[in-house]
């Protein structure tokens, strides 16, 4: 009987040990579209769910999304490029260093901070790219609001910022490389609704109109010559 009492309560402290434990949350995923990739200092291969508090660093000549899952109310998507490294945060993301381009849809509240500055935005596309403690933002389309210090704002589609803890300096936008490959169209329209990532469309700006929104093109008949080079298509419309 006490060998029989003893094996019984050996089985009981072995099934309840890992009661009350539970792996962590995760918040977010990050996607290798260009190697290398590094998640907390570990190269990844092509996608990883992170929790909040990881770090995604990128190489330089490399390139990642990360995708939040947002708080329930729409997600919203950074494309890291190279030489920049963020942390994932619960509603967002802290930009460590170098520069991202931030796809906040329609519904979806994102938040991106430096140790300086706060930014949220709401159905917005924005550029956000830090040097130092200067945090400089390119707004696409849609608005954002900043929080630096005591001062607060907003920057609007069209507009640059730079921001620090002393307040910012928010002037027009002539002329943004769009190092993103498309991301940054200023049409509202571009990237909501099904497929709005997979068709291309073709845009124009009349002479001397540089800066403004293009309009798209109606066309009966088009030739397209594509090459492709590692993981790139170079496109070419005649």
């Amino acid at each position: 009987m006490r060998t029989s009492t003893a094996w019984a309560w050996s089985i009981l402290l072995i099934g309840c040990g890992g009661e009350g434990t539970s792996a962590p949350t995760t918040v977010a995923e990050a996607v290798v579209v260009r190697p290398a990739v590094r998640v907390d200092g570990s190269p990844i291969g092509e996608a990883r769910r992170l929790n909040s508090g990881q770090t995604v660093a990128v190489a330089d000549g490399g390139r990642a999304w990360l995708a939040h899952d947002g708080n329930g109310a729409g997600s919203a998507r950074f494309l890291i490029d190279g030489g920049a490294q963020v942390t994932v945060n619960p509603d967002g993301v802290r930009l460590d260093g170098g520069r991202v381009w931030v796809d906040a849809g329609d519904g979806a509240r994102c938040r991106l901070v430096t140790p300086t500055v706060e930014v949220v935005a709401s159905g917005a596309g924005f550029e956000a790219a830090r040097r130092g403690e200067t945090l400089y933002l390119t707004v696409a389309r849609g608005e954002l609001t900043y929080h630096a210090g005591e001062k607060r704002g907003q920057v609007r589609a069209g507009e640059t910022a730079e921001i620090d803890a002393h307040g910012a300096r928010i002037q027009p936008e002539a002329l943004w490389d769009d190092w993103t490959g498309g991301l940054g169209w200023p049409d509202a329209g571009s990237g909501s609704g099904p497929g709005a990532h997979a068709l291309g469309e073709i845009g124009a700006r009349r002479p001397g109109s540089l800066g403004e929104a293009r309009f798209p093109l109606a066309l009966t008949r088009v030739e397209v010559r594509a090459r492709v080079e590692g993981d790139l298509a170079l496109t070419r419309v005649i």
